[in-house]
């Protein structure tokens, strides 16, 4: 009879054993219900709650981690990290503060030789990326990374990070200073070159930035944010292999599924730059397809359609951009004013150009070539005087005053004349409101390209776990 007991007894113990052992949850719950004060098992079910998106019971067990174990520096790191998600940013720079009280001191004018977990040096970015939101504190968040790195001299996030703050405060030399010492440690990280390129770029030197894009691409000839950089920098080459070969990194891009709205755009812009515009064409409406309301793409393929005469074709894609987009609004102004002959829809358009900047000069004289031809002369002429106080170097602007005030004194010596002949702005073909208005330069005097470049970037590292 004991023996079929202990037997009973055993299964049962195997079951509950089992159970326990079903998955991580049950796993750290039977181990804290043997071993109460364990923090390490606190940490590790706050984690598996914070995996399920338990983020309040998550940090319940961070917390009582710290209370069982205060002078634990990832438990105070895994508290501020969670307070953080939760948006309580004051309570998670207390934490992280605690948490970097807990490392050994750095010795000024020292090498640091304490042995240092990697992974407690991540706190480092986590307060520094906290920091860092606050405009005011980005020095102090520059000077966390710049500790950081004395204790681990290979600290490539440490690095980045801090270059990218170098930046924000305009000490550009600084920054690039970094990247050069990253690489002295990884020179197979594309994300240092790539950076080093957008810090180039920033600085005008567009070949220079060219090259570190090329070389973050013989690196990981995947990446992506450098394919299409380095796609944008190519539109402006007169170099047609380097666009034949931007071309081949974008099918990469495409093959992947990445990105194929900004994709299939630049497609476009290289194709214009090749004079070939029905390829544009046909990337600008395979972008839209993806994003419908990508501005740019609307811009683009409205503007082949107009080069290409089908100026009624690009009216819809312009009325897409919803007023939005300046540029938008000077070329649906210019369609209505030349081809439509509408010069009320042609002065709605240039009006609400002049809400946005009203100093657009290029908007401001056609607004004034409106009231011209809708026969309100005395507001084209003080129209077109504030043009030219605006812009007296523009001797068109000028001219065009004087054919107004002309009128007027024609009108005011015979009333019943004509108060406006037919085109009177547009009868020379060499008189700028013949041109469509210049939206950017370009080499090509007819197209004007809305080039979208991307603005720099680096891969902030997320808060870490412990």
């Amino acid at each position: 009879m004991c023996i079929v007991i202990l037997l009973c007894l055993n299964v049962m113990k195997t079951i509950t054993r089992n159970f326990d052992w079903k998955n991580e949850e049950t796993l750290f719950r039977s181990g804290l219900r043997i071993t109460k004060n364990n923090a390490k098992l606190y940490n590790n079910l706050g984690h598996v709650m914070e995996a399920e998106g338990k983020n309040d019971d998550a940090l319940k067990l961070f917390l009582k981690a710290v209370e069982i174990q205060p002078d634990d520096l990832g438990s105070h790191l895994n508290v501020g990290r969670m307070y953080n998600i939760l948006g309580m940013t004051e309570k998670a720079e207390k934490a992280f503060w605690m948490a970097k009280n807990l490392l050994p001191k750095v010795r000024p004018g020292k090498p640091y030789q304490t042995h240092i977990v990697p992974r407690h040096l991540d706190l480092f970015l986590n307060l520094g990326n906290l920091l860092s939101r606050n405009h005011s504190r980005l020095e102090e968040a520059q000077e966390l990374y710049k500790e950081a790195i004395s204790m681990k001299t290979d600290y490539i996030d440490a690095y980045m990070q801090r270059a990218s703050l170098l930046l924000k405060l305009n000490r550009s030399e600084e920054a690039h200073d970094m990247y050069k010492e990253a690489l002295k440690y990884d020179h197979m990280n594309p994300d240092i070159f790539y950076n080093m390129g957008v810090l180039l770029l920033e600085q005008g030197k567009s070949l220079q930035a060219l090259a570190r894009f090329d070389q973050a691409l013989q690196v990981d000839p995947e990446h992506e944010k450098s394919l299409l950089n380095y796609a944008i920098l190519t539109q402006d080459a007169g170099d047609s292999s380097l666009r034949r070969l931007a071309h081949e990194r974008l099918q990469v891009l495409l093959n992947k599924g990445r990105q194929p709205e900004r994709t299939y755009f630049n497609m476009g812009m290289l194709a214009m730059q090749d004079r070939d515009t029905t390829s544009a064409e046909n990337y600008f409406r395979k972008a839209l397809q993806v994003r419908g309301d990508f501005d740019a793409a609307l811009f683009n393929l409205a503007l082949v359609l107009y080069e290409t005469r089908r100026p009624l074709e690009a009216v819809p894609y312009l009325q897409r951009l919803n007023n939005r987009h300046l540029k938008g609004l000077v070329l649906l102004g210019n369609i209505y004013f030349n081809d439509l002959k509408n010069y009320t829809a042609a002065q709605q358009c240039y009006e609400l150009i002049l809400k946005q900047d009203p100093n657009h000069i290029p908007a401001l004289h056609n607004l004034c070539a409106a009231h011209f031809q809708l026969g309100q002369l005395e507001a084209a002429e003080s129209c077109l005087q504030r043009a030219k106080n605006l812009a007296p170097q523009e001797a068109y602007i000028e001219h065009h005053l004087n054919i107004v005030k002309q009128h007027r004194q024609k009108l005011t010596a015979n009333p019943l004349q004509k108060s406006v002949p037919e085109n009177v702005f547009c009868n020379d073909p060499n008189s700028k409101c013949n041109e469509p208005l210049t939206t950017n330069e370009s080499d090509n005097s007819k197209l004007s390209f809305f080039m979208e470049k991307d603005r720099p970037h680096e891969d902030s590292k997320k808060d870490v776990k412990l």
